[in-house]
């Protein structure tokens, strides 16, 4: 079966992170930078996130059935929260060894000074995995992803534990081995840009759990494209919500009581090709007629 772009560098992300999470862990260990051997740490939680991401992908394009009436969409958030799980654990597991290590050192106990090399594979790392990061994010906006752009923000956030690397390494080679504790300073200035990056992941995707409504932009757009059909006498019971890269929208129309059937199928068509027209052609939309007598009949009842 021939592989989607998603799919395509999903895969390709694997192999680079099985690649760099290995040098960056047998350098971190030849050159004594534990900032290093943390970053190598995060890179493996990467490759972990790949294999949920791929994962997730394959399920998601399985059509409907009769036990997913509205496809697999889930599945792709249900991945989303689980990278931005990862990245949490990433931050929490790098900061905490980078202030143990702190703790230590004001303590009297030593520090090792890194070495060249560990700058070499870091500058290596930071320029991989933002290139990675750029295609990553390109994709998954093309093809509209939460999975694949987690995923990719969670390459940045690799690429930012590389460059804090660079930075504290750099200050400790520098300034000498009085200041090789700069090389766990950086460990704990990359857990919090790996804290940001799955917070930002985390809040919206957890909100797709629980049914939250799409965004306020959308939102209004919505609403403007029922006030805005001249034959739409009235709307209620608008509800929307995202079903993994999916938007849904359920409306309630007032129409005219003295149409026919087919005008009044007429008018929900339109509706739906100008909804999906602009939350995009998969999305699943459902639209309840009313007559405008219908209304009352209610009230009076």
């Amino acid at each position: 079966m021939k592989q989607s772009n998603a799919g395509k560098i999903t895969i390709i992300s694997f192999i680079i992170n099985t690649l760099l999470s290995t040098l960056k862990l047998v350098v971190g260990f030849l050159g004594s930078s534990g900032a290093l051997i943390a970053d190598g740490v995060h890179s493996l939680s990467d490759l972990a996130t790949d294999v949920i991401v791929f994962i997730s992908l394959q399920i998601t394009k399985k059509p409907a059935d009769e036990k997913h009436n509205y496809g697999h969409g889930k599945v792709e958030t249900v991945a989303t929260v689980l990278v931005s799980v990862a990245l949490f654990i990433a931050g929490f597991s790098i900061g905490k060894d980078g202030i143990t290590k702190i703790v230590e050192f004001s303590k009297g106990a030593e520090i090792t000074s890194p070495t060249m090399i560990v700058i070499i594979v870091a500058g290596i790392s930071l320029l991989v995995k933002e290139t990675l990061f750029r295609f990553t994010i390109t994709i998954g906006k093309k093809e509209g992803s939460d999975a694949l752009i987690a995923n990719a923000w969670h390459q940045r956030s690799d690429a930012f534990s590389s460059l804090g690397v660079l930075i504290g390494v750099g200050g400790a080679l520098i300034l000498g081995p009085r200041f090789a504790f700069l090389d766990s300073v950086a460990q704990i200035v990359v857990s919090l840009f790996i804290f940001r990056a799955a917070y930002k992941i985390l809040i919206p995707n957890i909100g797709q759990l629980v049914d939250a409504s799409l965004d306020d932009e959308k939102t209004a757009m919505i609403k403007s494209i029922f006030e805005n059909h001249p034959k739409v006498q009235e709307y209620h019971h608008l509800r929307t919500r995202r079903v993994g890269s999916i938007n849904a929208v359920d409306v309630h129309i007032l129409v005219d009581s003295k149409l026919d059937i087919r005008n009044a199928h007429d008018i929900s068509t339109e509706l739906e090709c100008s909804l999906k027209a602009y939350i995009g052609e998969d999305s699943l939309v459902s639209i309840h007629i009313e007559p405008n007598d219908e209304k009352q009949r209610l009230e009076n009842i």
